[in-house]
């Protein structure tokens, strides 16, 4: 945790409020819960719509917040 309260992982100088850097291979795992209604993740950026969301259901949406199959473009 940075002076600007960021928090850095792999990183010792983190820019944003959560930054997670792997040079190479596997690098990122998230995972909440023990039930499968437990998981859910978004990935945007601040002031646009989420770019990729991952429902509790497992459907996965690029540029729909809202998927109804398992890959909806």
């Amino acid at each position: 945790v940075n002076s600007n309260n960021n928090v850095g992982i792999g990183t010792t100088s983190p820019a944003y409020k959560l930054d997670i850097y792997h040079a190479s291979g596997n690098g990122l795992r998230i995972k909440t819960g023990d039930e499968a209604a437990d998981v859910a993740l978004s990935v945007g950026s601040a002031g646009t719509a989420d770019k990729v969301v991952v429902l509790s259901g497992g459907d996965v949406g690029v540029s729909t917040t809202t998927p109804e199959v398992f890959l909806d473009i």
